[in-house]
């Protein structure tokens, strides 16, 4: 099944060319309006118009991954792995030319777990630096302020893992609310002020 090519930071629903979900037409991000690209292997080269082709040299290829950095790496993996997702890969004490290099930074030292969720290309990569060291954890953001505010994610049960959630502390920002009977949302605070969207998909 192709993937359609656009913002995958909102949403991450397999569908064939020209068939996107009500949600996703409200959501998406296509690269170019009107056209709903699409390519087979996360890997290979988008298939783009011919017209575009010069154009698109100078555009990413594909989502890779988000970077949260964080404060305490397992209790944020913790989080993370109970939403379903897997560590893919984990390094300890990175250093080096090319950390400092990209990061902008001297003498740093870093700890990385890779987490994905099965059977998607969505990656997030959370990194704690022993050094530097970093500031406080800023105060919990509201859904207004600017940034990066949330992390979507399509849900089978809602109900049942908002209530999994709060047992171990994490609970709602807001409230569980309902988008034209067919999704029903909520925003659920985690570890050191990260948001997770979750959507179910209402039945017909």
């Amino acid at each position: 099944m192709k993937r359609l090519l656009y913002n995958p930071l909102v949403d991450l629903i397999p569908t064939e060319k020209g068939a996107l979900s009500d949600f996703a037409k409200n959501t998406a991000q296509l690269l170019v309006a009107g056209e709903a690209w699409a390519y087979p292997e996360a890997n290979s080269y988008p298939q783009f118009p011919a017209s575009a082709k010069e154009l698109a040299k100078s555009r990413v290829l594909r989502f890779d991954h988000i970077g949260i950095t964080v404060a305490d790496l397992a209790l944020v993996t913790d989080f993370f792995t109970q939403l379903g997702l897997e560590i893919e890969g984990q390094v300890s004490g990175l250093v080096g030319e090319f950390l400092d290099t990209v990061c902008g930074l001297e003498d740093a030292r870093t700890n990385i777990v890779m987490l994905k969720l099965p059977e998607t290309q969505l990656r997030i990569e959370l990194s704690n630096f022993e050094k530097p060291a970093p500031g406080p954890v800023p105060p919990a953001a509201m859904a207004n302020e600017l940034g990066l505010r949330s992390l979507a994610f399509e849900v089978e049960d809602l109900a049942e893992l908002v209530a999994k959630l709060d047992a171990q502390g994490y609970g709602l920002v807001g409230g569980i609310g309902e988008y034209q009977r067919e999704w029903r949302m909520a925003y659920v605070r985690g570890p050191e002020g990260i948001i997770v969207a979750l959507a179910q998909r209402l039945s017909d």
